[in-house]
C-alpha cells in the first residue's frame, strides 16, 4: 500500500528505468521486517541473497562512464 504510493511519488523525480530496480529490494526489506517483528530467523543465505540484490541495484543505478 504505503510503499506504492512513496513509489509513484518517486516517479516524478526519477526516471522508470531507475527506479523501477528498487522494487527488487521489496524482499529484502520484508525480511528484515520479519526478523525485527516476529522474530523471523535471518539466516545465511537471507545475507548472500540480500548482497546479490543490493549489488544488483547499484549497477543498475551507477552513473556510467561518459
Amino acid at each position: 500500500g504505503l510503499a506504492y504510493i512513496a513509489y509513484y511519488d518517486a516517479l516524478q523525480v526519477l526516471p522508470a528505468s531507475q527506479l523501477g530496480a528498487f522494487l527488487n529490494i521489496e524482499p529484502l526489506v520484508t525480511a528484515i521486517l520479519a526478523a525485527m517483528m516476529i522474530g523471523e530467523a535471518i539466516t545465511v543465505i537471507s545475507l548472500i541473497g540480500g548482497a546479490i540484490i543490493i549489488a544488483g541495484v547499484w549497477l543498475v543505478n551507477r552513473k556510467g562512464s561518459p
